[in-house]
């Protein structure tokens, strides 16, 4: 039988923590937390911790767990149980990706809202998101299929376009959007990878070194980290990428070298703690 888990693996690059000086509490379903797959957390202003699951949105205050699904009208209810992501816009709303629609979510009423067609046209946007992003200006940034990338100036609401009309944005499916030193990256299903200008959304430099690496008619779900080196970390089910915007090169032997660790499988999540150090989520075999 396979046994399911993630392995943590450690790049220790600048320094070390003793064993003693970690401190662990482990959350899980007989904790209130509606399911052990994890998808994303997120820590709001408040101080809450949202946890996506497969199976219902959690809200832990560090004491217990409070579960919203679909079907919790007292609440408001979500458009599915299928939790991607949570994130803040600077108005406090979090934004909540799940597996039907997005919905917003108002901390001071404790509902939900799923008109988010009415949302958009506020914006002067007309159709659903397939991603929403809210970059550390709080400007939106919406992907539309078939209509392109929207950016939403927090300031003055101004909205500038980049479609695949007119701005010659590269035709396919954009399956992730992550914030980078130079702009927004996005990165399609073939592995293409675009960076749009923070300001204006005109298209800083495209690469098609991973498409091209993996073949034509590859089509898969890609993401991304960036480290405090600005380094770009691209993984998913077919692979590791890191590359370096500055240098404009492959880190080809530290992506190797991370792959050859004691685990076969895709890596699934990535993050940098205070002390630099990279911590690599992997599945266990």
């Amino acid at each position: 039988m396979k046994k399911t888990g993630v392995l943590l693996i450690l790049l220790c690059l600048f320094c070390t923590i003793r064993a003693n000086d970690l401190k662990f509490r482990h959350l899980e379903v007989k904790d209130g937390l509606s399911n052990n797959q994890i998808n994303h957390i997120f820590k709001d202003s408040e101080g809450y911790m949202w946890i996506s699951t497969a199976s219902g949105l959690n809200r832990y205050d560090g004491n217990q767990v409070t579960v919203f699904r679909s079907y919790t009208y007292e609440k408001g209810p979500l458009p599915d149980n299928y939790i991607y992501d949570v994130q803040e816009a600077g108005d406090k709303l979090l934004w909540i990706r799940t597996g039907a629609d997005y919905c917003v979510y108002d901390p001071v009423t404790e509902s939900f809202d799923r008109d988010i067609l009415n949302r958009m046209l506020r914006f002067g946007i007309e159709g659903k998101p397939e991603l929403v992003r809210i970059d550390k200006t709080n400007n939106f940034w919406f992907y539309l299929d078939s209509k392109g990338v929207f950016r939403v100036n927090a300031h003055d609401s101004a909205l500038t376009t980049q479609n695949y009309y007119y701005h010659k944005l590269p035709e396919g499916q954009i399956v992730n959007m992550t914030e980078c030193d130079e702009g927004m990256l996005l990165l399609y299903n073939t592995g293409n990878i675009v960076c749009l200008n923070h300001d204006n959304t005109r298209i800083e430099w495209q690469l098609t070194d991973i498409s091209e690496q993996l073949g034509d008619h590859i089509h898969e779900y890609f993401n991304a980290f960036v480290d405090k080196d600005k380094d770009i970390w691209i993984y998913g089910p077919l692979g590791l990428w890191i590359y370096d915007p500055h240098r404009k090169e492959w880190k080809k032997e530290l992506a190797d070298k991370i792959l050859k660790q004691p685990s076969n499988n895709m890596v699934r999540s990535i993050a940098q703690d205070t002390h630099g150090k990279l911590w690599i989520g992997r599945d266990l075999d």
